[in-house]
């Protein structure tokens, strides 16, 4: 890990400068997102039953908040994220525990209503979030402070025990919502960050050989998991025609829309044949009305955030900064990596929303706040 961290410069009197790459990637991807979003809520006067004009209402003030967090995240220091690490885990796994519960018997307040067939979501009046997207930030920040403490010196692979512990927790609460994309998201950007940290590849690789073998038992369990999957994986080996709803839905509209796409407000998908449009299958909806070429500067922007993350873990100043760097960089691809494949059919619809583009407000915040530690960094690399 070492080798991924330089010594700090002699730099002169000038204010450090942002990364304007990796701002201008982030905020282009949230203006297509808003601008698809105009353009999906334009074509019917609601979606799942909630009116468009209030989803577009909600979207902007979410981008909003996401903007305000974005330029809070730019002006704390790394130092102030280790101090509140680990008080942004304990609150933030207690709200992840709370929506599962209502498969245990157990019915805790603030828990909004059952959504196909999951309890995700809290709620708050009229505001509701997600605590399984507010949870990746905090888990990040706490490995990466607790692999950055010493300990890893003293005791080597043994102490990722405990890690491995908090994320067996996280990774319990999400199934038992259940949210099997987000656990499995969070596990890979977990693995990673302790790859990266320096743990020895032997126990790296054990870990990820039990959890290989963890979700096959999951799915082997889990019924609707299980059809799904071998509904999937069956309609690729033999047509891809005979793909279930929502995917066939998808890459139809892929491919309507061919190099250029049919233009704005003109896409089919929008109009009741594609469901969760707006949350689940953006880039759909993007490739309808912006062709190819929309669906191509949506993933560029996605690499450019890939390869600005990495440049400015590479040049930290210190071990915390590094992993932090490297965490929120692979979280935003990640689970960007798995809507991209659920659009494309590659990957069984999961739920996963797509990084900035989808409407999703807890995601939205904390990813613009993501991208604002990612910037802090870079400046206190200056």
């Amino acid at each position: 890990m070492t080798a991924g961290v330089r010594r700090k410069r002699i730099s002169p009197s000038r204010p450090p400068r942002s990364d304007f790459v990796l701002i201008l990637a982030a905020g282009a991807l949230v203006t297509m997102g808003i601008v698809e979003l105009a353009s999906i809520t334009s074509a019917k006067v609601s979606l799942d039953g909630i009116p468009t004009s209030m989803i577009f209402r909600n979207h902007l003030v979410r981008v909003v908040a996401g903007c305000i967090a974005f330029y809070a995240g730019t002006r704390l220091s790394p130092s102030l994220w280790a101090t509140w690490s680990k008080p942004l885990l304990i609150v933030s796994l207690v709200l992840l525990f709370l929506p599962g519960l209502n498969r245990l018997g157990i019915h805790p307040p603030f828990v909004c209503n059952e959504t196909n067939g999951a309890y995700r979501s809290l709620c708050l009046g009229t505001f509701s979030f997600m605590p399984g997207e507010l949870f990746k930030l905090p888990l990040i920040l706490w490995i990466a402070r607790f692999l950055t403490s010493g300990r890893l010196k003293r005791e080597g692979y043994m102490a990722t025990i405990t890690p491995l512990i908090v994320l067996s927790a996280a990774v319990t609460a999400l199934l038992l919502q259940p949210s099997f994309s987000t656990s499995i998201g969070l596990s890979i950007v977990a693995i990673c960050i302790l790859f990266l940290a320096g743990v020895k590849r032997l126990p790296v690789a054990f870990i990820v050989f039990m959890c290989v073998l963890a979700g096959g038992f999951i799915f082997g369990q889990s019924g609707y998991r299980n059809v799904r999957l071998k509904e999937h994986s069956f309609s690729l080996s033999v047509d891809p025609r005979e793909l279930p709803y929502h995917p066939r839905q998808s890459i139809i509209g892929l491919g309507c829309g061919g190099m250029w796409g049919a233009g704005l407000g003109q896409g089919r998908q929008p109009y009741g044949f594609l469901p969760e449009i707006h949350s689940d299958y953006p880039l759909s909806a993007i490739g309808e009305e912006m062709g190819f070429a929309g669906t191509s500067i949506v993933i560029l922007f996605f690499c450019l955030i890939l390869f600005r993350g990495f440049a400015i873990a590479r040049n930290s100043m210190d071990s915390f900064s590094f992993l932090v760097a490297c965490g929120l960089t692979l979280n935003i691809t990640v689970f960007g990596l798995i809507n991209v494949g659920v659009a494309t059919a590659v990957l069984p619809p999961t739920g996963q929303v797509l990084p900035f583009v989808s409407y999703g407000g807890a995601s939205t915040m904390t990813n613009l706040l993501s991208v604002g530690i990612l910037d802090s960094i870079h400046r206190s690399n200056q």
